[in-house]
Formats: structure tokens, sequence, C-alpha cells
């Protein structure tokens, strides 16, 4: 560090060519003393400081006696700041750069500002001669990097060990875009579940499933992946059907319309999110979610206070939230009803209200589940704001309109939160499954293909079960209310749904697959689920189900029994080549009562694996002996299907928050390259599976070279 120079009326200066260690005060040179520079303080500032600099620095102070103490300490951060000193190498300093503005999403434009670039200098004076001189060489320097960590991950992709999937969906970006993220789901040669985004691409005309296949094969031959495709979930739009049936036919030709279908499978997510909404909104509820939105904009308040008093509790609570929110006064009075009272709601101290998205019925589970917990306070506030109007502070309601606005309408009974908490109960399991299944996009914990299956049978044994329970309550003089009988209504529009997606699933026979490949499940996991199906009320055909499943699993067999089998030794020693009569008395390739893989699996008794190890990395020990080969390559294909579609909503969050109102012109290739690179960089710095030691962030010694 440069020693720092300065005048007799520079204390600062001074002090710090003291204290700073670079060059010592010697004996017998002139120097200002410690006490020249405390000379306007008494003499217990002149101590306090002589005991303090020798504590925390390096130094040698002279004493008032003109005597030298010499201290060790080192300088707290010296060592670094020489570091930051020294020569930076640009290429390491480009790629932590490029990290910096990708990761952060932060606007290219800052590289070039005066206060950032001032700010680099004061580390670094020659700063400017390693930084792009605008947003647009920054610009070029992005697009670089994601071009070349492409390549890299395409032979990360060509080396998985199953086959590679999809998931993609649709989204309108802050500044009018069509855009369309794709993402591969795979396994990698370590055995690694892994989900990486792969592609954000501007959709041009209208949305179709044609137009979506146009881009997503664009992307598949990017990464020449066409002899690699495996399985598409996405959402159950219907133009999603059109799309993956295009794409299918496009790569896989020799594909019979029927195996198409198999590979096109659905988003546990939105099942659970379908079922959800027809349980609190009936089975209309994309006309109510549509007319909510309708009146929102048109600022119908009326008309929206009406919509939501249909739905019963659920639609009241929902006005008497969106009435404490919409202002902050009536949040302050809402909060301060806590602190005033001493005889409720002390131990739900500091809790506040959850505002409900009315697209998200997850929000409305945890809007009602946080409003039980405030129930009194909430109960306490209608009270005090009976004649208040919603959309209104302090107006006195006159005209008929505007008394049907006020707050008493939406009071809540004891029997609307009798209803309100049978909801959240029935909810709950939805609720947690779904959290089970979206997993995290940085680890393999994901959930898998095998809980879709899974997931459908607890679901509907659960909402059996409730229904059974609630039709004996509303038949019950005793038990009925009308809130119980409009939670009878609710369950059999869940249910319902629930039932109309468990029988699509013979049309995918990898669900039966996926579930037969766990060592734990197998198909006695079938055997056992579905023994008292032929009990069960409205089941349709309970007797075909297992059948049904026995056939759609051997359909899928087909394209695995026969592939060929890598020799364990080859290489090792060539084989020989048997004579005629070895031929003709070699009866094990004529033997039809030996069986196969699939059938030597399942005679095999379930098992759990070790705590530490995971159904891809054992498959993948599997696929390397010659007796397993084939059920290994299906356990590994089912093992890498994602349960969800959820990586694209992840994706589209992201990029909500990188196209601000101030970023409003950035341009689809742009978006694309800052977003995989973020995913990238963000899964190298967590060293997942085969990223690791492949263009990990570097630490910051490597930014450095000693002079």
């Amino acid at each position: 560090m440069a020693s720092c120079t300065g005048t007799d009326s520079d204390n600062s200066s001074e002090l710090t060519t003291l204290v700073s260690g670079d060059t010592p005060t010697l004996p017998g040179q002139e120097q200002p003393s410690i006490r020249a520079l405390f000379e306007a303080q008494d003499d217990a500032a002149y101590d306090l400081a002589v005991a303090q600099i020798p504590r925390d620095h390096r130094v040698r102070v002279k004493g008032i006696c003109g005597d030298y103490h010499e201290y060790t300490t080192p300088i707290r951060q010296s060592g670094s700041y020489v570091q930051l000193a020294t020569t930076v190498k640009r290429a390491p300093f480009e790629e932590a750069l490029i990290a910096f503005f990708v990761v952060c999403q932060i606007a290219l434009r800052l590289v070039a500002d005066e206060l950032f670039v001032g700010f680099l200098r004061i580390v670094y004076p020659s700063i400017d001669k390693l930084l792009p001189g605008c947003g647009n060489t920054l610009r070029a320097l992005v697009l670089e990097a994601f071009n070349k960590r492409k390549e890299h991950l395409k032979e990360v992709l060509a080396r998985s060990v199953s086959k590679i999937h999809f998931s993609f969906d649709l989204w309108t970006s802050p500044n009018h875009l069509a855009l369309l993220g794709v993402v591969a789901h795979f396994i990698d040669e370590f055995g690694q579940n892994q989900s990486i985004l792969i592609a954000i691409r501007q959709l041009h005309g209208s949305h179709s499933g044609e137009n979506q296949a146009e881009v997503i094969k664009e992307v598949i031959q990017e990464y020449n992946l066409q002899n690699r495709i495996g399985y598409f979930v996405t959402d159950n739009a219907s133009n999603n059907n059109t799309a993956i049936d295009s794409l299918i036919a496009r790569f896989l030709p020799h594909l019979t319309p029927k195996q198409r279908l198999g590979r096109r499978l659905r988003c546990l997510g939105h099942v659970i999110n379908l079922s959800a909404k027809a349980f609190l909104y009936g089975t209309e509820f994309d006309a109510f979610e549509k007319n909510a939105e309708a009146f929102k904009e048109q600022s119908s308040l009326l008309k929206e206070l009406h919509l939501w008093r249909k739905r019963g509790p659920v639609g009241k609570l929902h006005n008497i939230v969106t009435f404490i929110c919409r202002t902050p006064q009536r949040r302050e009075k809402f909060a301060n009803i806590q602190s005033q009272s001493e005889d409720f709601a002390t131990e739900f101290d500091g809790l506040k209200l959850v505002v409900d998205n009315a697209t998200r019925w997850n929000s409305l589970y945890l809007m009602i589940e946080r409003a039980i917990k405030l129930r009194d306070r909430i109960d306490r506030f209608c009270i005090d704001h009976a004649e208040f109007m919603h959309g209104s502070s302090n107006k006195k309601a006159l005209s008929m309109e505007e008394q049907e606005s006020l707050l008493k309408h939406d009071s809540l009974t004891a029997d609307d939160w009798a209803v309100l908490t049978e909801i959240v109960a029935f909810l709950e399991k939805f609720y947690t499954l779904t959290k089970r299944a979206e997993g995290s996009k940085l680890s393999s914990d994901r959930g898998v293909l095998s809980d879709y299956l899974t997931t459908l049978n607890v679901l509907l044994k659960h909402a059996r079960e409730y229904r059974d329970d609630i039709n004996f309550r509303a038949e019950n003089p005793d038990l009925t209310s009308p809130g119980i009988r409009q939670l009878r209504v609710c369950i059999v529009n869940c249910w319902t749904k629930l039932d109309e997606y468990f029988a699509l699933v013979n049309d995918t026979p990898a669900h039966y697959a996926a579930i037969v490949t766990n060592p734990q499940m197998k198909w006695k996991y079938f055997e056992r689920q579905w023994k008292d199906a032929h009990l069960w009320k409205d089941a349709t055909l309970p007797e075909s189900w297992l059948p049904g499943g026995k056939r759609a699993l051997n359909s899928l067999w087909e394209e695995y029994k026969n592939l060929p089998v890598a020799d364990a030794c080859a290489g090792s020693k060539r084989a020989r080549t048997p004579d005629e009569f070895e031929r003709e008395t070699d009866m094990t390739q004529w033997d039809e009562d030996e069986m196969d893989e699939l059938e030597t699996w399942l005679s095999m008794k379930v098992f759990k694996l070790d705590d530490d190890d995971t159904l891809p990395a054992y498959w993948l020990r599997q696929s390397k002996q010659p007796a397993t080969q084939r059920i290994a390559k299906m356990g590994l294909d089912m093992a890498s299907i994602p349960a969800m579609s959820s990586d694209c909503e992840r994706v589209f969050s992201q990029c909500k928050l990188m196209i601000t109102g101030q970023r409003n012109r950035l341009k689809p290739d742009i978006v694309e390259a800052t977003q995989c690179l973020r995913m990238w960089l963000i899964m190298e710095k967590k060293i997942l599976g085969s990223w690791k030691g492949r263009g990990n962030w570097k630490t910051p010694l490597e930014l450095y070279i000693s002079e």
C-alpha cells in the first residue's frame, strides 16, 4: 500500500502515514508525534488512541518520552488491499463481470456509468483498460459467453445416460413479447437428475401448436437432440397436444399415433390446480376467473363484490381481506386491534393478512389459512367497520348501490368460519403434495414421474373419504348445515376432475413404468392400491385397472426388450465364433420359457435403496451389467422425467424481474442469453453433477497475478 503524505494541517493523512506500517517511523527521524495530532484533545483522548492503535494495527508508535514501541498485529485487510493493486487478468475479469451482470440481472449500460466506473477506479486505477466502453459492447460479450457455454452444454447432453425430456410454456413479457421457454430434463453421466433451461425464443404469430412446434424443432436441432427425444411434460392446453404430436411425428416417424400420444405427459401441478379450483369455484372456474379479471379491469366494484359473494364464505373472506388491505390506513387499523386487545389473538402478534390471487388456488388457500389464525381480529374489524363501503375510506352510503357495497354484507358467521376450516383441512394435502412434487430447480430432489400416479391415488382416496364423511353429515339432520351442503357440491366437483385425469393414465404407459422401475414399489404397488377398488363408489370399471395397466406396461417394454446389449467384457478378449455343432446344441437362444429382464425384475422382492443412494445412481450401476441393461435403460428414462413443468414458470418469474419499465426495450436474444447464462452459472456455482470443474465461477484469488 503506497504511503500517504500530507501537510501539518492534514491530520488524517499524517495519522494514516504513521499507523499504516508501510513507512514506519524510525529512531532519529523527525516525525510528528501522536500527541501533536491530538493537541486539541485532553490526555485521556491521547491515552485512548495510544492504547487502541497498537492493539488493532501493526505499528511502531513514538511515545511521549521519545521511545518506540513495535507491534506486530497485521493491519486488517491490508493484504487484500495489496492484492487489488496488482495486475488483473482480462479473461477471468470479463467472466466475472458477465456473471455479475447476468446473475444480478443489472442493466448493461451500468458498465459505462460514471459512478460505477469511478467506484472501480478506487480499487484498480487502470480499470478503464478492462471495462467494456459501453453497454452494447458488454451485450456482445454476454452473447458470446452464452454461445460458448452452449457448446459445453451440448457435450453434457450428448453424454447423458437417459433420453432427453422437455417441458415448455408460453409467456407474455412486460414489453409485450410472446416468449417460449424450453427446459431439458435428463440424467447426466454421473447419475444426477438435471433440469436445465436451454432456450427462450420469441413466438411470432398465433400461439397455435404448429407455431410452437416450429420453434421447439429449431431448439432441438441446435442442440443435436433429434435422436435423444424422450417425453414432453406440459400443462393441459389443447395447443400443447398439437405441438407435441407434430414434434414426435417429425423426429420419431416410426412411432404409431398411440405411441405418440404416450409421449405427451401432463403436468401434475396443473392437474392439482384444476382439481383444487373445481373444489373452490365449481366446474365453471374458467368463466369465474375471466369475469373477476374483467370486472377488476373495468373498475366494476359492485359486480366484482357480487361475483365473489356468490362463492359463499370463501368469496366473503376475499372481499374482507381486499377491503382491509386496500389502503395503508385500514392495514394500520387492523394491526392496532391486536395491541389494543387483551382478550384474543395475542399469540398471533405480528401476523398479517395474506391477499389472494384469484387465478392461483394456493394463494386462496394461504389466505384462508392465515385468516383462521386471525379470526377474532377479522370479526372485530368487521364489527367496527360494518357501515364502511368498499372502495371508499369515509364516505357514507346513500344510494341503494352504495348500500350493497357496505362491509357488513361480507361479515362471516360461525357457520362460515366452520366451512373455511373444513376447506383448509381438505386442501392442505393438495398444497403439501404440490410442494413435494415441485422440489428444487437446483437439486435432484424434484418430483419425478412416479409421483404423478401415486399422488393421484392419494388425492382420490383423500377426496373419497372426505366425500363419504360429508355425505353422512349432510344426511344427518343433527349434523347438517348450509355450509355442509355447500361442501357436498364442492367435493363432487373436485372428485370429478381428479377422476377425469385418472382415466387418461392408460394413454401414457410411462406412468406404470415409472412406478414399476422403482424398487420399493414395482407392480406390488398397484396390486395393493387397487385391491378394494371394486368396493369404491363411483369407480369406473375398477376390475379393468390392473389388466389395463399391465397391457400398457408391456406395450412400452416392447421399445426396450430387444435393444442391443453391450458386452461387458468387450475389448478384454475377443469372442470366439461358435462352430456348427455348438450352434445346433445351444438351446439357450430358443428357450421360450426364459424370463426377459422385466419379468425377472418383477419376480424379485421389493426393496429400499440405501439412504445415501438414489434411483438414477442405482440404475446407472445396473446399466453396466449385461443382464440388466435393458431394464436399466427404461429405469433411467423413467427416473429422469419430471412430474411437473414448473421450471418454465420459475424462469418466467426471473424474466419479469429482468424486463422492468426501465429495460422494456430488451430484445429476445439478450433475454435468452441472460436467463440461460444465469441459470447455468448458478448451477455451476452449486457444483451440480457434470458441471463440476467445468466453467465454474472463478474464486477471487484467480483474478489476480503478482507484479
